[in-house]
């Protein structure tokens, strides 16, 4: 996916099944620092993602960064479909344009 100055690719499939509520979750993204993403656009990205993750996983940690380049890494989950409903949330929320 891209947004007119950097690009982050997420690779999610549906899932139909009930998420896990309980469990601890972390979410670590990094965001290439070289890209010319601004420090409010990385705060609002967290801040977002964070609400709508602990919406379903409530004790996620949710941490955005700058790095030596983009990744996403995901601890805690025990079921592949956890991680894909986590996916499909990354998606959601980097397309939504509302939060920027």
């Amino acid at each position: 996916m891209k947004n007119n100055s950097f690009s982050v690719v997420f690779a999610p499939a549906p899932v139909e099944q009930r998420l896990k509520k309980g469990g601890e979750v972390r979410v670590n993204i990094t965001l290439d620092k070289d890209q010319t993403i601004g420090q409010q656009v990385v705060d609002a990205f967290q801040c977002e993602l964070t609400r709508r993750v602990q919406s379903i996983f409530p004790s996620t940690r949710v941490t955005v960064k700058k790095g030596s380049m983009t990744g996403v890494e995901l601890v805690g989950f025990d079921q592949e479909s956890d991680r894909e409903a986590l996916d499909g949330i990354l998606q959601e929320v980097w397309e939504d344009e509302s939060w920027r």
